[in-house]
């Protein structure tokens, strides 16, 4: 286990003791690890300094996505479920009118159902362009039955809804319904979730459009479409300069920042 799959366990068992009604913090003192409420944890993104940097960091991904991949989610329902950690949704400010319309469970609900109509599709993806099709549909799908649910027709923008749906793609390769062959084709279209630390990473590396300090998922830029395309297109093209993928780019940006 390396720190990145620590924090996650960490953040999947923080989010099982939510729904649960168990208190985090006084678990963690039962084990005699003190909690400090003045003492926030702020993980700050990583900035490649060029990319040849960027490029040596992808080939240290490599070993770290084979150990991510190779513990199989047995439904869908589960691989959503873990795909996106409670932390995430807090950015997202919404009330919720009753406990099955927290931001968490309007998304796992949008898009478990995603998957299960169109898992044989997904599943057989093997063209950049018809999966890029479907990040688009369904990213747009999730939005707008969000915001339909939360009563805030803008909260979830197509930045945010692509990002999250990106994350439960990742995890859907782990998915057990899905064979060998079509994990090694969804492991070359899958799409980088760009959040603070996949969009600062690159900030300094000459991207497509000027990327600033302080952009997170929220990024005004990431609800165009169009750019969105752009930059997948363009981190793409810079991972297949050592004959690897976007998917690598993103654990190489979380793994240094971390």
């Amino acid at each position: 286990m390396n720190i990145s799959e620590a924090l996650a366990n960490l953040q999947r068992l923080k989010e099982a003791c939510d729904e649960s009604n168990i208190d985090f913090n006084n678990l963690l003192s039962q084990f005699g690890i003190p909690i400090n409420k003045k003492t926030v944890l702020t993980l700050k993104p990583y900035v490649f300094a060029s990319k040849d940097e960027l490029k040596q960091a992808l080939k240290h991904a490599v070993p770290t996505l084979d150990a991510y991949l190779a513990k199989p989610y047995s439904t869908i329902e589960e691989a959503v479920k873990h795909s996106v950690s409670g932390n995430t949704f807090r950015a997202f400010h919404v009330k919720a009118s009753t406990p099955e319309n927290q931001p968490s469970r309007i998304y796992r609900r949008v898009v478990s159902d995603i998957f299960n109509r169109k898992i044989h599709e997904f599943a057989h993806f093997e063209d950049s362009v018809e999966y890029e099709k479907f990040i688009i549909n369904s990213a747009n799908e999730i939005l707008i039955n969000f915001n339909l649910v939360s009563g805030k027709p803008d909260m979830m923008g197509f930045g945010r809804a692509s990002k999250l749906l990106n994350l439960s793609c990742k995890a859907m390769i782990r998915y057990q319904g899905i064979t060998s062959i079509q994990k090694e084709n969804l492991i070359k279209l899958a799409h980088v979730p760009w959040d603070s630390f996949t969009i600062q990473g690159i900030r300094n590396l000459e991207p497509p459009f000027l990327i600033k300090a302080n952009e997170t998922m929220a990024w005004a830029a990431m609800n165009d479409v169009s750019k969105y395309k752009q930059l997948q297109q363009w981190i793409r093209i810079l991972c297949s300069e050592v004959n690897l993928y976007p998917i690598h780019y993103e654990i190489a940006a979380w793994d240094k920042a971390h």
